[in-house]
């Protein structure tokens, strides 16, 4: 069926470029242009008018004195046509119909690959409803209320739980569980609807310095568990976890995984067995937290059996984890719109399968999706000690130091430069000129260094 459907693609795209082809390079044929107005085989030029002294001279017959009217009509034209042809001789041509079916043509394309793309999009959703949002599925074992219900109206099709917040996502939300205030679980797809977004995406991506962040060539499904106020979890508590190209990614965007937590290495308990002082976690994947001892009572049997351990880790559902994050630190606008800036939130990322199947999607989250309740009763059930909370705390001053610092630097470099710009402002052209060679003998001085010459 993949296949089939590769294929079919194929066909469409090199019909779609033979049709360009023809477009483009068909010989033109100009309807308007002064081709029309040179071609003396068809029309004649006008005939000169006889002056009155050949008119005294020479009478005229009967049939010449009143021209009939066809003839009077045919010499309008050819004097209308002469003086055309004198005055737009040389421009182009009005009309040329390859350029202007080719306009339609780029918006024919457009229109078929949003629809093309968006169908994607909602196959996927509809796949991983049939998969997971089902009476004995996860999420309706541990949640009371889980979707907005058929009524609402905005999903990607009839009768679906989730609902549409654009054409590349789509959430499902779900509440009524103790620890968690809410759940959202949102399907964000990668761009399949905008053919130009993409050119644009390429062109900026070829510039030295790129302005737009990269685009995730991966669909995928994160899991986001809002924890209640009551539920007891202090600072101190963040942690994370993921593949090693996962837990790259979420550092560039974490800032309390960067500079509050600490690689750890999560060991067996158990000091009388085979295993003691073995590691719990596969090498392919990486463990971060604030304290070690919060890395060991996070990380237990039942996460290393799901996704951190050696035969997890090489699984099929094992390969589509990207990672687990717990942290308060959330501040995106939709979090602002809820009310919900500073709660701890748990959040799962998960990458979508490339087969668009409820068997694909079962095999891929199935396993995966069963260390959203286990991990929330866990974190909720974790109480830190003394040591563990009073190293949470030099951590989290130390760095509102270091911000402060370099804001501090910040302003003062910004405050100089528009000193500066005041003072340019004020000079005359050769003051500037006398400054600027101040200025580059300055920076050659001070980048030149010292030459140290040691007596023998």
């Amino acid at each position: 069926r993949a296949s089939v459907a590769m294929l079919r693609r194929r066909v469409w795209a090199i019909a779609c470029a033979l049709l360009l082809g023809v477009l483009l390079f068909a010989p033109t044929r100009a309807s308007a242009s002064g081709a029309d107005w040179d071609d003396d085989d068809e029309f004649d030029a006008p005939p000169a008018r006889a002056s009155k002294d050949d008119a005294s001279r020479a009478p005229l017959d009967a049939d010449d004195a009143s021209p009939p009217p066809s003839d009077k009509r045919a010499s309008r034209d050819r004097a209308f046509k002469g003086k055309m042809r004198e005055r737009y001789g040389d421009y182009p041509p009005v009309f040329e119909w390859k350029y202007e079916l080719l306009f339609p043509l780029l918006i024919a394309g457009y229109l078929a690959f949003y629809v093309v793309g968006d169908r994607k999009n909602r196959a996927i959703v509809r796949a991983w409803e049939e998969a997971h949002a089902r009476p004995d599925g996860v999420l309706m074992k541990n949640f009371a209320i889980v979707g907005a219900g058929p009524e609402a109206g905005a999903g990607p099709y009839k009768g679906s739980m989730f609902t549409r917040e654009g054409p590349d996502e789509y959430r499902l939300y779900a509440t009524g569980r103790r620890f968690v205030k809410a759940a959202v679980v949102t399907l964000k797809m990668r761009n399949r609807i905008d053919p130009f977004a993409l050119f644009f995406r390429y062109l900026d991506s070829k510039n030295k310095t790129p302005t737009l962040p990269p685009a995730d060539p991966h669909d995928t499904c994160v899991v986001e568990c809002v924890m209640r106020d009551d539920a007891g979890i202090s600072p101190g508590c963040g942690f994370a976890f993921g593949t090693t190209r996962g837990m790259a990614k979420l550092e560039k965007v974490a800032n309390d995984v960067a500079r509050l937590m600490s690689i750890a290495v999560v060991k067996h308990r158990d000091g009388s067995g085979p295993l003691a002082g073995t590691k719990k976690t596969s090498n392919a994947v990486v463990v971060k937290a604030e304290s070690s001892e919060l890395a060991s009572d996070v990380v237990s049997d039942v996460v290393c059996e799901l996704a951190l351990g050696e035969a997890a880790a090489s699984s099929t559902h094992g390969k589509h984890l990207l990672h687990a994050h717990c942290a308060n630190e959330a501040t995106t606008a939709e979090y602002n719109r809820l009310g919900l800036t500073g709660s701890w939130t748990i959040r799962f990322a998960f990458r979508v399968p490339k087969r668009v199947t409820a068997d694909a999607m079962r095999e891929a989250h199935g396993e995966l999706l069963k260390l959203v309740p286990h991990l929330v009763d866990r974190v909720a059930r974790v109480r830190l000690s003394g040591a563990q909370k009073e190293l949470a705390e030099k951590r989290r001053a130390r760095r509102r130091e270091e911000d402060a610092s370099k804001n501090r630097k910040e302003n003062q470099a910004k405050e100089a430069r528009a000193r500066q710009d005041a003072k340019l402002e004020k000079m005359t052209a050769a003051e500037k000129a006398k400054w600027k060679e101040k200025q580059a003998k300055r920076a050659q001085r001070k980048h030149g260094g010292r030459v140290m010459m040691k007596s023998s």
